[in-house]
């Protein structure tokens, strides 16, 4: 199945909750980061759709890579127009492809065409669940799952103790699960 970039930006509109997840988690290592994830997911959006005609993809995954390629210049340009010069942005700033384990798990899972559409969906609903999670628990589930941060460093950000980190991953992948089970 082919994907246009359709003229009214709302293919790229659908991806919005995904890009909030992915700036949050790189953002939330700089503490010092003056940034909202809203606001990097609209200048993604936005520079996407100015550049519409360069994407020649035909899948989710593939568009999913090229947006987190627009993410991380946007980053890089975001800090170093913050007066953060002085440090390697590109070591503070993960340039990786990796994806969301859980959207991966279940698009592998996948055997036809129709399966992976189904998957490339759930992958978004997912995405749309997680933005919507109360913040602390939305910042521990990005961090410690997602971003493979330790449980006492996610504690010492929100100020809490690792055991008040570990309920607050535990009510997050309830929710998840809770709320995903009508989709499956």
């Amino acid at each position: 199945m082919k994907i246009s970039l359709d003229p009214e930006a709302k293919t790229l509109e659908k991806f919005r909750p995904y890009l909030k997840i992915l700036a949050q988690g790189k953002l939330l290592r700089r503490s010092k980061a003056r940034f909202d994830e809203s606001d990097i997911a609209q200048k993604v959006i936005l520079a996407a759709h100015e550049n519409r005609n360069k994407w020649d993809g035909d899948s989710v995954e593939p568009l999913k890579a090229w947006l987190r390629t627009i993410l991380n210049n946007i980053l890089i340009n975001e800090l170093k127009h913050d007066g953060q010069q002085k440090r390697d942005i590109n070591k503070e700033i993960q340039l990786d492809n990796t994806d969301l384990s859980i959207k991966q798990l279940v698009t592998s899972l996948a055997d036809s065409p129709s399966e992976r559409f189904h998957a490339e969906e759930l992958g978004l609903i997912i995405d749309q669940i997680i933005d919507e999670l109360p913040r602390d628990q939305k910042v521990a589930f990005i961090l410690i799952r997602l971003e493979q941060e330790p449980s006492e460093t996610v504690a010492k950000l929100l100020e809490r103790s690792p055991e008040a980190v570990g309920g607050l991953l535990r009510r997050a992948m309830s929710t998840l699960k809770e709320k995903i089970q009508p989709y499956l």
